[in-house]
């Protein structure tokens, strides 16, 4: 299955980024008429992420961070080891 690639503008700080969970993220560009990219949209299941890249996969989609605001919004929100 080819995963869509969607940009995000921030992530919400209810919820933290760890795999098995679904995330609350402001997408930017996702191109799906049922997600509003103005708004907070609930993720499928987090499968991974990357704490250099910001990029985090689910279940449907791989997001990537739009600008370094964003990465900074990923890194307060992942789960500390």
């Amino acid at each position: 299955m080819n995963k869509q690639l969607v940009s995000y503008k921030s992530i919400d700080i209810l919820i933290k980024v760890c795999p098995n969970t679904k995330i609350l993220i402001y997408p930017a560009d996702h191109p799906s008429s049922h997600v509003s990219n103005t708004n907070v949209c609930l993720t499928s299941l987090v499968l991974s992420f990357c704490r250099v890249s910001g990029k985090i996969e689910t279940q449907n989609t791989i997001y990537t961070p739009l600008d370094d605001k964003a990465y900074k919004s990923f890194i307060t929100n992942i789960d500390q080891p």
